[in-house]
């Protein structure tokens, strides 16, 4: 992500880097040129505040388990630039501008698409980063899992009357009267 920032020249917005030390990533990729700056593991209680003051959430992971970065970005009404990798294209469905992790151009293609987005494609991701991210709420998890919930009761509701009726017909001998 640093050479395709790099590749971008001051076209893009400056990057910083969150999160662990990732091997490959080292003091001198960084440099000290003031257009990357890179903060390591910051505390839960300080993410809100770079969303907020980010342009963009570049989020460039290739084995992401469900994506919660970019939703919470997406819920703070930041626009995201996504890896389409792992679970992001069927959790982020069209909300984020999409690239290629292991394609260096791929990624700087992208990061030179939204920096040259007028407000208006920038709203519009927003829009659709909002909606993505609603789906995946407090509420919208209880409601869904209320469904789910119901189907299983529904279900085991349904098994049960039918063991119950075949075990009837097979225990028990219908008359149709016939003559004996």
């Amino acid at each position: 992500m640093i050479a395709a920032h790099a590749a971008c020249g001051t076209k893009v917005p400056p990057l910083v880097l969150v999160g662990s030390d990732v091997p490959g990533l080292v003091a001198e990729e960084v440099g000290d040129t003031g257009r990357v700056r890179a903060l390591g593991r910051v505390p839960d209680c300080d993410l809100r505040g770079l969303y907020e003051g980010a342009s963009a959430l570049v989020f460039s992971a290739l084995h992401e388990g469900f994506g919660i970065p970019p939703l919470e970005a997406m819920r703070l009404n930041v626009p995201v630039i996504c890896a389409r990798s792992g679970a992001m294209p069927e959790v982020l469905g069209d909300a984020p501008l999409w690239f290629d992790p292991r394609d260096e151009r791929d990624i700087a293609r992208a990061m030179r698409a939204f920096a040259r987005m007028g407000e208006p494609q920038h709203a519009d991701m927003i829009r659709r980063g909002t909606l993505r991210a609603d789906g995946y709420g407090w509420e919208a998890s209880a409601l869904a899992l209320v469904e789910v919930l119901g189907d299983a009761r529904r279900g085991r509701m349904r098994n049960e009357r039918v063991l119950e009726v075949s075990s009837i017909s097979d225990n028990q001998h219908v008359d149709h009267g016939g003559a004996a």
